[in-house]
């Protein structure tokens, strides 16, 4: 056995697994690490509060519109012509 590792291509083989097991530990460790987020800047008018639009709900004719034009519905047919992309169009 100490024959094998006096061989000058197994040392430069160990030699070289050593120095990519502590590339990967570095490595791993350093995507492990968080670095601080810098802090906010503050914001012009931020003191004031800020209103967020509601929505009203959907009423129900929309939804039922919608369900009426389900593309997987089966009576649904191909169309005659087949939609051309931006870039086919002549």
């Amino acid at each position: 056995m100490k024959a094998l590792f006096r061989a000058p291509a197994v040392r430069a083989a160990s030699v070289a697994l050593a120095a990519a097991l502590l590339l990967c530990v570095w490595a791993a460790r350093r995507a492990a690490t968080l670095e601080p987020l810098p802090g906010a800047k503050p914001v012009a008018g931020a003191a004031t509060p800020v209103r967020v639009p509601t929505r009203r709900a959907y009423p129900a004719e929309y939804l039922l519109v919608a369900l009426r034009g389900d593309p997987f519905r089966p009576e649904r047919q191909a169309a005659a012509t087949r939609f051309p992309l931006p870039g086919e169009r002549a």
